[in-house]
C-alpha cells in the first residue's frame, strides 16, 4: 500500500474504499443512461451496458495506477449525445461508420499527445 502513499497524505484504506464507494454510487446513472442514449442508434442494448462499464473501470484503475490521483473516469455524456443525435441520427451516418471515424480520430489524438505536434502549435 506504501505506493499510494495513503499515510503520507494522511488517510487510510478504509477512508479510501469508502470515498471509492460513494464515488461508483454517485456516477453509477452514468451506465444506464449511455446505454439508453446510444441504443437509439440501433447498437444492442446490453453491449452497451456492458461496454460502460467496462471502459469505466478500466480507465478508472488505469488512472489510479498510472496517475495516482483519486479521480473515476467513465464515458463523456456529451459525446455521446452528439455521436448519437448529430452524427447518427441528424447526418444519417451508420452507427458503424460513426464508430469507425471515433476510432481513427481517437488514434489521431494520441499519436499527437506522443509527439511535439501539441508544442509546434502552441509556438
Amino acid at each position: 500500500m506504501d505506493f499510494f502513499k495513503l499515510k503520507q497524505n494522511g488517510t487510510s484504506v478504509k477512508t479510501e474504499f469508502s470515498a471509492g464507494l460513494t464515488t461508483f454510487l454517485t456516477m453509477m446513472y452514468i451506465v444506464p443512461v449511455n446505454a439508453i442514449i446510444m441504443s437509439k442508434t440501433g447498437m444492442p442494448m446490453d453491449a452497451l451496458i456492458t461496454a460502460t462499464a467496462l471502459i469505466t473501470v478500466v480507465a478508472t484503475v488505469l488512472n489510479g495506477i498510472w496517475a495516482n490521483t483519486p479521480v473515476a473516469m467513465s464515458v463523456g455524456m456529451g459525446l455521446n449525445a452528439y455521436f448519437t443525435f448529430g452524427l447518427v441520427l441528424g447526418m444519417q451516418i451508420p452507427w458503424q461508420t460513426a464508430l469507425g471515424v471515433v476510432f481513427i480520430s481517437g488514434i489521431i489524438f494520441v499519436v499527437l499527445s506522443f509527439t511535439n505536434f501539441r508544442i509546434w502549435v502552441l509556438k
